[in-house]
């Protein structure tokens, strides 16, 4: 039996369905296969094992004949086989979307790029502080929209309270009640039933002026899908600015930087301080601010001058990306 695992960041979003069909096929002895749907979420943080355990005990099951088909690359386990995959299908359309875009910058940069689709959490966090203290060197969006069934359960107040231990969430409910903030005419709404995902849909609508959005931001601080856990699952959030040659923040998991340059590619430690990337997710917010601080007090001929400084990276990060999707085209 094949069982369809929908994730989010700590949690089973469908998780009564797939119990169900998990106590189904074991209850049979049925080999199982459970497809994460292209995602690369920690199956121990998500309690995806737990629930395994629970239910191989109870129906005197053999969790050898379970195969995990993930994206996190990092996803390992003694006796269920784990087959992992790079995100080669997210590499490929950003680098068919964006290797002919042009690559200059415009003379004057907002310091910050902040591209937010749906919230969470650490999402909200930073794009509160953004709005509080840098609105005017910020350029980003945020499209959630509490009529939308898209977006509905998906604040993050909650999580900001428990997981981050902030107890003071109103900026962060004012920041929401101001949203969706983009920065072009589109009314995007998310259409459920499409195949293509949130950003395929939007870009369809809006390619050109969100593409060049990147010519107007001096770095991109970009939001990773998960953010907890033992995971390296890179999505078109990083793949963008690499391929606009845009320097990158990245929120994400601890050690995402790491697994970044264990694949050849190269970030901004010589530029400003990336320790976040060894913290917790509570810890790296507050570290990653600090680098925003360090940022918003850069002058326009400074900006300029870092920006010249790390074009070998850049081009380096770009070139990688097409030349590693000509290799796996080629396999």
């Amino acid at each position: 039996m094949v069982i369809l695992v929908y994730t989010r960041d700590r949690l089973i979003w469908n998780h009564s369905e797939m119990l169900i069909d998990l106590c189904k096929a074991m209850s049979i002895d049925d080999d199982i296969v459970i497809d994460l749907n292209s995602e690369g979420c920690d199956c121990k943080d998500i309690g995806l094992y737990d629930l395994i355990d629970q239910c191989a005990k109870k129906f005197d099951y053999d969790i050898s004949k379970i195969s995990i088909h993930t994206n996190n690359v990092l996803e390992r386990h003694e006796k269920i086989n784990i087959k992992t995959s790079f995100t080669w299908s997210l590499m490929r359309r950003e680098a068919k979307i964006h290797a002919n875009e042009p690559q200059v910058k415009q003379s004057t940069l907002k310091h910050f790029g902040r591209f937010i689709g749906r919230s969470n959490a650490p999402r909200l966090i930073l794009s509160t502080y953004l709005d509080e203290h840098h609105p005017e060197k910020t350029l980003g969006t945020f499209h959630y929209n509490p009529e939308d069934d898209f977006h509905k359960d998906f604040a993050g107040l909650e999580s900001i309270i428990n997981d981050f231990q902030i107890t003071n969430i109103e900026s962060h409910a004012r920041f929401l009640a101001s949203c969706p903030r983009s920065v072009s005419n589109q009314n995007f709404r998310f259409q459920v039933g499409s195949p293509d995902d949130h950003y395929t849909q939007m870009l369809a609508g809006d390619r050109n002026q969100f593409v060049n959005l990147y010519s107007s931001v001096f770095v991109d601080i970009v939001s990773e899908s998960f953010y907890n856990g033992n995971t390296f699952f890179v999505t078109e959030k990083t793949y963008r600015p690499m391929l606009c040659l845009t320097p990158f923040i990245i929120q994400g998991p601890t050690g995402f930087l790491k697994n970044l340059k264990n694949f050849g590619f190269k970030t901004f430690d010589k530029w400003w301080d990336e320790g976040y990337d060894e913290d917790p997710p509570a810890w790296a917010i507050k570290e990653i601010i600090k680098v925003i601080e360090h940022l918003a007090s850069k002058s326009q001929s400074e900006l300029r001058a870092m920006l010249l400084d790390m074009q070998d990276v850049l081009a380096h990060n770009r070139n990688l990306i097409i030349e590693m999707d000509k290799k796996h085209v080629t396999k």
